[in-house]
């Protein structure tokens, strides 16, 4: 048998968690336009699913709001750590997820090339990909022409070739 006091404890802890996980979802940025085209956005209304962290991220990137897009994919690793091609959202239903290789892709983009190899390589240990793989090799070159365009980089290269 349940005391009024007790009832009005259980309602009101039910209440707070009620406010606790709807409050979350109200500062979600709203989507922007660009190019006659909407991004930040889902196919589904947004509910702060780790897939729906991922779709959005991809959207962000897609219409180069870098910033947003790192946001959402650093959401998504906090919620599913691992990169795959068959991940589950719910149920019977299935979605390919690569949040690290996304991340990577946004991290070169942005010029931030040790972060992005690192969140590239989480991604092929857990889900080979070609992608990641093209993705690591534009680290590469982005590297190997930054050394090459380095001061003192040409006598270095000319003393290695004679070699």
């Amino acid at each position: 048998m349940r005391t009024p006091v007790r009832t009005l404890l259980l309602l009101a802890g039910s209440g707070w968690l009620l406010l606790g996980t709807t409050g979350c979802l109200r500062d979600q940025p709203a989507p922007r336009a660009a190019n006659g085209a909407t991004f930040g956005v889902t196919q589904e209304p947004f509910r702060g699913r780790w897939w729906q962290y991922y779709e959005r991220g991809v959207s962000w990137a897609m219409g180069g709001f870098l910033d947003l897009a790192e946001a959402d994919f650093r959401t998504c690793i906090a919620l599913r750590q691992d990169d795959s091609r068959l991940a589950r959202t719910y149920g019977m239903h299935f979605v390919q997820c690569f949040v690290h290789r996304e991340l990577g892709a946004v991290l070169i983009s942005g010029g931030r090339l040790d972060e992005a190899e690192s969140e590239l390589l989480i991604s092929i240990a857990a889900e080979p990909s070609a992608k990641a793989e093209a993705l690591l090799q534009r680290i590469r070159d982005q590297r190997a022409g930054a050394a090459a365009a380095a001061p003192g980089a040409a006598p270095a290269a000319l003393a290695a070739a004679a070699a």
